[in-house]
């Protein structure tokens, strides 16, 4: 980390002395660097940097934005070791799943990433699509365990019984879909009354 900090600085001085136009190009090489450097910081104990590469990755592109998925994937399967359970509605449950791990912290991160306010409408609306593309996937993962776990057999939200540990795992999941979506579906009427809106004002 303390040769990407070097750099940086190396970069930034160059950018200083040139003109304009030639600031540019090491103005590239600064922006290179962040993603790097916010990864750096996150796996010497700054939490707050996954949040900082989620924020650059909504406003990357190209080669850069290739390189932030990559960064971001990394993160997020190291933090998998530390997510073995979860909360919902006041009870704590295990979370064996990997599939299901990485779905539920893109989830913690896709709400930060939503609220960055330099994310335009159609941006969070591929954003939420994606990630309930991955929620069927999580589903679908924790159906599988349910099917061979012996704590769930004759055990049904019926039933009077309380659920076991996977089967409120899949009702959280489900939520999750379900609360994903009508935010998904929130968005794409604000960008329809938008689109609307501009045309209505174009005519006038």
């Amino acid at each position: 980390m303390e040769n990407l900090n070097k750099a940086k600085m190396v970069y930034e001085k160059l950018q200083s002395a040139l003109s304009e136009e030639e600031q540019v190009v090491y103005k590239q090489r600064c922006d290179e660097l962040a993603p790097s450097l916010r990864y750096c910081a996150y796996n010497i104990g700054d939490q707050s940097a996954m949040d900082d590469l989620l924020s650059l990755r909504s406003q990357a592109h190209g080669e850069l934005l290739d390189n932030l998925d990559t960064l971001v994937a990394q993160t997020r399967d190291r933090r998998t070791e530390v997510l073995s359970e979860t909360t919902w509605r006041g009870r704590t449950f295990p979370v064996r799943p990997e599939r299901v791990r990485l779905f539920l912290l893109a989830d913690r991160d896709l709400t930060t990433n939503l609220d960055v306010a330099e994310a335009s409408v159609a941006d969070r609306i591929e954003q939420l699509e994606r990630h309930l593309m991955d929620c069927k996937d999580a589903l679908a993962a924790a159906r599988d365990e349910l099917k061979n776990d012996p704590a769930s057999k004759g055990k049904t939200s019926s039933s009077g019984g309380p659920l076991s540990p996977l089967q409120y795992l899949v009702s959280y999941i489900t939520y999750i879909r379900l609360s994903r979506n009508i935010q998904r579906n929130n968005l794409m009427v604000q960008a329809a009354k938008t689109s609307l809106s501009d045309k209505a004002a174009s005519t006038e």
